[in-house]
């Protein structure tokens, strides 16, 4: 590697890519020293999670890519671009406003978007379009997919259920719960084939690059490292519930349903990719290298050259650092915002009476939150249960939108079904989450929302987008996820019409102002 190394550096001609490279391996060290934080962040997660491991392969994939095309891309001039500086001072400012609401995925996006907006400012269009694949590739690097986990375990129980069903198999689907004669199974996280989505399309993708040189192939390919896995994961779990129920629940109920998994994966992949090679065009070498034109492009020569590259990395480094500058200026903005007051419970409106304290042991899991309270309001024999969780200063792992918030806890109260529901209150129509949950025989009917200042949402990158204005606005405010419930014994539209009559009385159901705020405006927070 170390000769390869060197005769790489022997092909590099003397002017304008020496320069040009040094410049680049320079300015891409300052960037990674001035985000280094998000940098840890990403290595933390591919060594936590074996669903996010493939990250500390993508980089050597990424710059094997690029070895790959290396006579291609020693024949372009490099030629600085200012045009990327805007790409990178907007990648700056999204990092910012994604570090003052604790998005890490929007940190660690807008990272690798100033890596590959460097690389286009410090060798230029031409070039960057060469090596435009093994840059986009980076993306990878990125833990990102845990949004998709509900949607696919919600997947992968209906598709089980119907494929049991199908072989006579005698099965029962509650939510995410599939029960057999012999007993019950869960869908649960590992079980939602995420970490074989993630693999499937990391893998397929590359392939699909380095294999086909149509577009259409490649993204047919893509769409099938796609849909493969989801299915095949519906199947692997049919599958394994149909080998406990032939054993009476002597096999593939422990550690050896996930190594049979694992197999089952391997050898889906195996014939996907075996499958991909009759897609390929004949007649034509199979390099995943067609690219742009390699004519020469005239470049400033000599030592003006060398100082206008620089320049340009000079000033890549400096619109990067606009990142930190401006989440430090969102900090000592916030810092000079009026204390929030102390939240509680609203006060009940005739014909309902409340706030009451509760024993009740419906716990929602919302871990950071600044506060929380559980009360019950009754009207006649009706009772109506009132949670809310609220950030007054969110921090990375106290956070409103986070992957593990959730409306049960797991143990007492299980989730049996979600589905979006309009109601109206608070002067409108709007859109809540109907979530069913269940704990013992007692079936709970839930309508929750995120309420983020005086506005409704149930969109989690719209709560945060909501988030981030008001941050700009005002230095931020108290966030809140509210949830009205109400039992039922036979049919939800029972709790469904207490709900509504609750929401039709009460002026407002979210956490309200109990006492004066601690400081007056202009008061510094310690």
């Amino acid at each position: 590697m170390v000769t390869q190394a060197a005769e790489l550096v022997a092909e590099i001609p003397r002017d304008p890519w020496r320069p040009a490279l040094i410049a680049l391996g320079v300015s891409l060290a300052a960037l990674l020293l001035l985000y280094a934080g998000t940098v840890r962040s990403m290595v933390d997660i591919w060594s936590r999670s074996g669903t996010f491991m493939h990250g500390f392969l993508i980089v050597p994939i990424s710059l094997y890519l690029i070895w790959q095309r290396r006579a291609t891309i020693l024949r372009i001039r490099p030629v600085p671009s200012p045009w990327a500086l805007a790409v990178v001072l907007a990648g700056a400012l999204v990092w910012a406003v994604s570090a003052r609401i604790d998005v890490l995925l929007g940190e660690q996006l807008a990272l690798v978007l100033m890596v590959i907006a460097g690389v286009w400012g410090l060798l230029g269009t031409r070039v960057t379009r060469a090596m435009l694949f093994p840059l986009a590739y980076l993306f990878f690097a990125v833990p990102m997919g845990d949004g998709l986990i509900p949607p696919l375990r919600d997947f992968t129980a209906r598709v089980s259920v119907f494929i049991l069903q199908s072989v006579h198999i005698p099965v029962l689907l509650e939510g995410r719960y599939i029960s057999i004669p012999p007993g019950t199974f869960e869908v649960a996280q590992a079980c939602a084939g995420l970490r074989y989505l993630i693999a499937s399309v990391v893998l397929g993708t590359v392939y699909a690059y380095l294999v086909y040189r149509s577009a259409w192939r490649r993204l047919l390919f893509i769409m099938f490292a796609i849909i493969v896995p989801i299915v095949a994961n519906a199947l692997r779990a049919a599958g394994i519930i149909a080998l406990a129920y032939a054993s009476d629940m002597r096999l593939a109920t422990g550690i050896d349903h996930i190594i049979y998994g694992w197999i089952f994966f391997g050898l889906v992949m195996f014939l996907l990719f075996w499958a991909g090679q009759f897609m390929q065009e004949r007649g034509a070498a199979q390099s995943g290298v067609s690219g742009p034109e390699t004519v020469p492009v005239p470049a400033t020569g000599g030592r003006r050259g060398v100082w206008y590259v620089a320049v340009v990395a000079v000033l890549l480094v400096g619109a990067a650092g606009a990142g930190p500058g401006a989440l430090r200026w969102f900090e000592v903005r916030a810092a000079y915002a009026p204390e929030p007051a102390v939240l509680g419970a609203p006060p009940a409106h005739p014909p309902w009476r409340g706030p009451l304290r509760t024993r009740d042991d419906w716990r929602p899991v919302f871990p950071g939150a600044g506060g929380s309270f559980l009360r019950t309001y009754t009207r006649g024999p009706d009772t109506v249960y009132l949670y809310s969780a609220y950030y007054l200063r969110e921090s990375q792992g106290s956070e409103l939108i986070k992957w593990g918030n959730r409306l049960y806890d797991g143990r007492h109260w299980v989730r049996i079904g979600s589905r979006p529901r309009e109601v109206s209150f608070g002067g409108g129509r709007k859109r809540v989450v109907e979530t069913i949950i269940r704990s013992g025989d007692t079936d709970r009917l839930v309508w929750s929302w995120y309420r983020i200042g005086d506005r409704v949402t149930t969109r989690p990158m719209q709560a945060k987008l909501l988030e981030a204005w008001d941050d700009l606005r005002r230095g931020g405010g108290v966030v809140a996820v509210v949830a009205v419930a109400a039992d039922y014994e036979v049919r939800p539209r029972d709790a469904r019409r207490v709900l509504r009559g609750f929401l039709r009385d009460m002026r407002d159901v979210g956490p309200v102002a109990v006492s004066p705020p601690a400081g007056s405006i202009g008061s510094i927070r310690r």
